[in-house]
């Protein structure tokens, strides 16, 4: 259920009530400001042959099937709300490191992914997802993606990357998704007022 036409003609997007534990970890984030402390950070190596231009698509499916990953949190009068967009794109960036010398490869990359796993989040400003392809030559990557903690969990990981696996395999037989977050975040909230 959203909140209003009127604020989701406002922000872009349909707009719902957070969770408790969103407009917790909301404060929290707008008191302290540019740190790290609620990224969920996970790298993937790959080996062999890789379509980068087919990743993106794989992603960008991934986020096409989640709303969370489409959402972004605005200030309604000090009260946080989720906004979720119809469509958002998720920019895969590259960073291209090898050839070279072995250990000078993987020192640099482990800095690339350490510096881009700290990179800020702007919680009013979707997608709150930042995904990093690290080349090391021409068939090794890492594949880095970091999320904001408010819109996914540890399990969310497992999720993600298994759906962004199939998809990028060519398998777009997923299955539909009954329930979204701001549905159990909207059920939370009629329990509990």
């Amino acid at each position: 259920m959203t909140v209003d036409d009127e604020a989701a003609a406002r922000w872009g997007g349909h707009v719902f009530p957070a969770s408790r534990a969103q407009a917790r970890m909301w404060f929290v984030e707008n008191l302290h400001r540019a740190t790290a402390e609620h990224h969920i950070a996970w790298a993937v190596r790959l080996r062999g042959p890789l379509d980068a231009a087919r990743l993106q698509t794989a992603l960008n499916g991934v986020v096409a099937r989640h709303e969370a990953l489409r959402t972004k949190f605005v200030d309604s009068d000090g009260v946080p709300l989720q906004v979720v967009h119809a469509e958002c794109a998720i920019e895969l960036r590259l960073e291209v490191l090898g050839p070279g010398d072995r250990a000078d490869v993987e020192q640099r990359a482990a800095a690339h992914l350490a510096r881009d796993a700290a990179r800020p989040f702007d919680l009013a400003t979707a997608p709150l997802v930042h995904a990093l392809l690290v080349r090391l030559d021409s068939d090794e990557h890492i594949l880095l993606l970091t999320v904001h903690h408010i819109i996914a969990d540890g399990w969310s990981i497992g999720v993600i990357t298994r759906e962004l696996a199939a998809l990028y395999s060519g398998d777009d037989r997923l299955p539909a998704i009954a329930l979204h977050f701001a549905d159990v975040a909207h059920w939370q909230r009629m329990r509990q007022p």
